[in-house]
């Protein structure tokens, strides 16, 4: 079925998996496929680690763990706008 997709179509549709299941609040089951997707070669790049960082920084401060969501962040890419806010979020509730 997804043999006449290109590979950033796919890690587009694999990304795009990973939110619907937050947004139906299926938690347990996107942490899974997040973990899943951190494996996957073709998300190595620094764009996709960047999302799969900021993706699993949601998930923790969604439960109000915040210094965990902080460390999640620290691996991600320093220059990156999305990292940066969430860090500055998190320092903010933090009261850094």
């Amino acid at each position: 079925e997804n043999e006449f997709l290109t590979q950033n179509q796919r890690t587009t549709m694999q990304l795009n998996a990973i939110i619907s299941l937050i947004k139906s609040n299926s938690f347990e089951e996107a942490k899974t496929l997040l973990n899943q997707t951190w494996k996957q070669p073709e998300f190595k790049n620094h764009k996709d680690q960047s999302i799969l960082n900021s993706i699993q920084a949601y998930i923790f401060i969604k439960d109000k763990k915040y210094e965990e969501a902080l460390e999640s962040l620290q691996s991600g890419d320093q220059n990156d706008v999305r990292i940066v806010l969430l860090k500055s979020h998190l320092l903010l509730a933090l009261k850094r």
